[in-house]
């Protein structure tokens, strides 16, 4: 009877340990996809972010960006991928730049010149 209750008993506490651990490799999962996902938001808002740092650095010269295969270049240089649509409109004191990137999310930078 003793024997036949350490049994059951290691039983059971090998049913839960195997419930935990499987549990914990799917949370663990979750969040390696989560936490990827999110880096790889970041670091797209960076891109971002230091595409607009370069063309207010260089608001004189606008004239420099063109559209092709989805990739904006800057003076023949890769400025920014995945971008959709680009317009460009130069008033006296500003210019407007209107992006439409990945996933049709729109931008509208304005640059001082």
């Amino acid at each position: 009877m003793k024997s036949s209750f350490s049994i059951l008993e290691m039983f059971l506490s090998i049913i839960i340990s195997t419930t935990i651990i499987i549990y914990a490799n799917i949370f663990l999962r979750e969040l390696l996809y989560k936490n990827q996902k999110t880096l790889d938001f970041e670091s797209y808002k960076l891109e971002l972010i230091s595409a607009k740092i370069i063309l207010e650095k260089n608001s004189k010269d606008l004239s420099g960006l063109k559209l092709n295969q989805n990739i904006l270049f800057f003076k023949n240089s890769p400025l920014l991928k995945d971008v959709k649509n680009f317009s460009l409109s130069v008033n006296s004191d500003f210019a407007t730049i209107n992006l439409t990137i990945k996933d049709d999310i729109m931008l509208s930078w304005n640059i001082k010149l």
